[in-house]
Parts: C-alpha cells; sequence; structure tokens
C-alpha cells in the first residue's frame, strides 16, 4: 500500500469513526428525551403539554390511548396530549378510598408540628361521641403547622378523601 491509499484508508476510517461517533450521541440524546417523559400506567391522570386535563385509558409498548377535553385519541410514542404532569391514578385513588380510614396524622418535615384529622359521631345536640355511637358523623381537623411541603400537602388530600369515602360509607 502506497502513502496515498493510506491516508485515503484513514480518511475513511475517521469518517466511519465520526459516524460511530454521531450515532452513538444520537442514541444518547433519545435515551435522556425517553428518561424525561413520564412513565405512564394505565388510569394516569394530569395535565398535558396544553395544560388540559388528560386520563390515560390505556398505556402499554405499542399505543396509548388518552381521553380529556371532549375526546380519545390513540397516538404512538407521542406524548404532546397525554398527562405530562401526573396528578395521580385513578385505580390507586379507587383503591386507597374503598379502605376504610378513621383518623390520621401527617408530621410535618419542615417544621415540629403536625396535621391530624379524624371522624367523630355526634349525638343531636352536636356533642362528640364515640365513633358509631350515632348515626351523624363530622369531621374533626387539627393542624399544628403552618405549612407543609407539597408531598405532605398530596398526602393529605389523599387521607382526607379517604377520610371521606369512610364516612359517605358508613352514612348509608
Amino acid at each position: 500500500m502506497n502513502e496515498r491509499e493510506t491516508k485515503l484508508a484513514q480518511i475513511e476510517q475517521n469518517q466511519a469513526d465520526r459516524q460511530r461517533l454521531i450515532d452513538e450521541g444520537n442514541k444518547l440524546n433519545a435515551e435522556l428525551a425517553n428518561l424525561d417523559k413520564p412513565k405512564l400506567r394505565h388510569g394516569d391522570y394530569g395535565y398535558g403539554e396544553a395544560k388540559w386535563p388528560r386520563l390515560t385509558l390505556k398505556a402499554d409498548s405499542d399505543k396509548m390511548f388518552s381521553a380529556g377535553n371532549n375526546c380519545c385519541e390513540a397516538e404512538k410514542d407521542e406524548y404532546q396530549n397525554h398527562p405530562t404532569i401526573i396528578l395521580g391514578n385513578i385505580f390507586d385513588d379507587l383503591k386507597r378510598n374503598s379502605e376504610d380510614l378513621e383518623e390520621f396524622e401527617v408530621k410535618s418535615k419542615r417544621t415540629s408540628g403536625k396535621f391530624r384529622a379524624k371522624l367523630q359521631s355526634v349525638d343531636k345536640y352536636g356533642a362528640t361521641q364515640p365513633l358509631g355511637a350515632t348515626p351523624e358523623l363530622i369531621m374533626w381537623l387539627e393542624t399544628e403547622c403552618g405549612h407543609v411541603s407539597i408531598e405532605e400537602a398530596a398526602e393529605i388530600h389523599q387521607k382526607l378523601g379517604q377520610l371521606i369515602a369512610t364516612a359517605k360509607r358508613r352514612a348509608k
């Protein structure tokens, strides 16, 4: 092989190496983009990029159906109209709310305070009675913390929903 052929072979090898690095970079960029996308499950709800409420009806490796804003759409690898801010999962919410909860307490991580809630029975004069003593229920709330984190507020929100569901079941 003469010097010219050697240099041409080296140029070809450099171009091949360059293309391989570009391909690897593109692959890594695609993987990073996928890491930023939420992993959706059947029943996840939240808001899409257009800030419209969305509910994922089915999420699998092939297609994803999402509903909201008076429409249902099937899309493949397209997150524009699917929840990108996930607020919860309707099936997790239904399961949690089907389980009785009579009281709970959330301690603030930022302050020494806590948030407490519990169901109580009241008589016809409004005096509290042992739970179940009368058909009338009230929810007793007490807070000793001036503020809570978003995570703590979400936990309080979920547990208040569970308390309300318990009260509605017992009111029947």
